[in-house]
């Protein structure tokens, strides 16, 4: 290890103070260290996790800190948006017409049963309370999640057999 020392370099009349790189007279021992990190409930991406002077050790000078920065990852079905999340949900022409229910798994495990008995327009949203992410500080608190329907037409072909009956008793 090095260190920095401060040397006196008469220049002409002046003295001038110098910082010089030198070898270490005392010895820093190198060591690797288990950190165990605590991730709490509502910690969002950008937040940081700190380990006081569990950084470099370097002679006379006072350890660094080490500071975790928490990433999200990016998750098959849901979407963070600070303590909110959002799904998209396929719904077919029919459900959409005649209304559903379905179920969907949350990130805890839970099941969420979720639908309506009313029409559905494409791009729909549907908000269900406290179901979100739970808030920093105060895991009582939960954002919401947020159900985004997309209805999937029928193959042209599927309804080539029903056209005119639909044509008939469908409304305008």
């Amino acid at each position: 290890a090095k260190e920095i020392e401060l040397r006196n370099v008469k220049m002409g009349p002046m003295v001038m103070q110098q910082q010089v790189e030198v070898p270490s007279k005392e010895r820093c021992r190198m060591e690797t260290k288990k950190l165990n990190v605590e991730v709490q409930q509502g910690m969002a991406p950008g937040d940081t996790v700190t380990f006081k002077a569990m950084g470099e050790h370097q002679p006379r000078k006072i350890p660094g800190d080490v500071v975790l920065k928490i990433k999200d990852v990016k998750h098959d079905v849901f979407r963070r948006e600070g303590n909110d999340l959002h799904v998209d949900v396929d719904i077919s022409l029919k459900e959409a017409l005649l209304g559903f229910e379905r179920s969907i798994t949350h990130m805890d495990g839970r099941r969420i049963v979720f639908g309506t008995q009313s029409v559905t327009r494409p791009g729909g949203i549907m908000r269900i309370e406290g179901e979100g992410m739970p808030h920093r500080g105060d895991p009582t608190q939960h954002g919401h999640l947020y159900l985004r329907y997309r209805v999937v037409m029928p193959e042209a072909s599927a309804l080539d057999r029903h056209r005119e009956w639909l044509r008939a008793n469908f409304p305008e």
